[in-house]
């Protein structure tokens, strides 16, 4: 336990510190009430604003985070991080729109702010703005060389946007940065179906799975997308299910099932892939389209979403 002297308790700097030492001790609560004796005795003190937003901000308080940054913002006008910062805490409170212009001052002090740039592509991508987010990833990744997420990001963005053409190209570029980015080819697997080049697009989507499968096998660890405990839910169940059938005939619910477990694991792509090839072998199957749905929503593909969800309960009902 760290003993603190009250010797320097009148001064601001220690206060600061104190709360620091608490921060790192997981204390948040306490920290914010260290930063806000430093506030009291120094109303002008940056740091301790700033670092009040963020310990706000692990408690889950956005609302009262943005106070805290506009704060530093205040006395810190000419500051693109401060401006950043405050776009963080706004995008963590749903303000979206205000999170645009945070980010749109951070780069108007600093143009070259690639984080800047990436997150104003997150903020126009919840406001559905997605032509325009693409623009910012694309901004990102001129400012970043090889930076492999901003591609992927931007071609999100272009598919949202309907422009799957170009989100083939974003998704291609993702892959000569980095050939075994497991996301990166089974995107562009889907960004190819929607051009009509499915033979293409299977060997995209085949070598994505494969560099996911073996990244499982080697270590979850050093899987570039999030992997889940290799229970009942996670890729050993994924593989089994693909397995069931021996008698070479297309097992639909065995894809239907794959989509299942993959959409536990938060591999959303993946899930929906999944679904499309069941819905290939039965065109009819109301819970592969629901699924399906379900999918396409958690990917902000909203009228995908309503198409394939209204069809699945015109067959279910049928």
């Amino acid at each position: 336990m760290v003993k603190w002297s009250f010797k320097r308790s009148g001064d601001a700097a220690w206060h600061i510190k104190r709360g620091d030492e608490l921060k790192k001790g997981g204390r948040y609560a306490e920290a914010i009430k260290s930063y806000d004796k430093a506030i009291s005795l120094k109303p002008k003190y940056a740091v301790a604003h700033n670092n009040k937003g963020d310990m706000l901000t692990r408690l889950g308080r956005h609302a009262e985070a943005v106070q805290s940054y506009d704060k530093v913002v205040e006395l810190y006008p000419h500051d693109a991080i401060a401006h950043a910062n405050k776009g963080d805490a706004l995008m963590r409170s749903d303000q979206y729109a205000e999170a645009a212009q945070a980010y749109d001052r951070a780069i108007e002090l600093e143009p070259n702010y690639a984080a800047a740039h990436t997150r104003k592509g997150h903020a126009l991508s919840r406001l559905g703005r997605h032509a325009e987010a693409a623009q910012a990833y694309d901004r990102a990744a001129e400012h970043k060389s090889g930076y492999v997420k901003e591609h992927i990001e931007r071609g999100d963005a272009l598919m949202r946007s309907g422009s799957h053409a170009d989100a083939a190209q974003a998704y291609d570029r993702a892959v000569e940065l980095d050939p075994d980015n497991a996301a990166a080819h089974i995107k562009m697997g889907f960004a190819l179906k929607k051009l009509g080049r499915h033979a293409e697009s299977k060997a995209s989507h085949d070598r994505g799975i494969k560099l996911r499968d073996d990244a499982v096998t080697n270590s979850n660890k050093d899987d570039p997308i999030r992997q889940p405990d290799e229970s009942s839910n996670g890729p050993k169940a994924v593989r089994l299910v693909l397995s069931e059938r021996t008698d070479g005939a297309p097992d639909v619910m065995a894809h239907v099932e794959r989509g299942d477990a993959l959409m536990r694991s938060g591999r959303y792509a993946e899930a929906l892939l999944s679904y499309d090839r069941a819905v290939e072998l039965d065109p009819d199957n109301a819970t592969a389209l629901i699924k399906m749905g379900i999918v396409f929503k958690k990917l902000s593909y909203h009228v995908e979403a309503r198409v394939s969800r209204i069809r699945g309960i015109a067959f279910r009902d049928y």
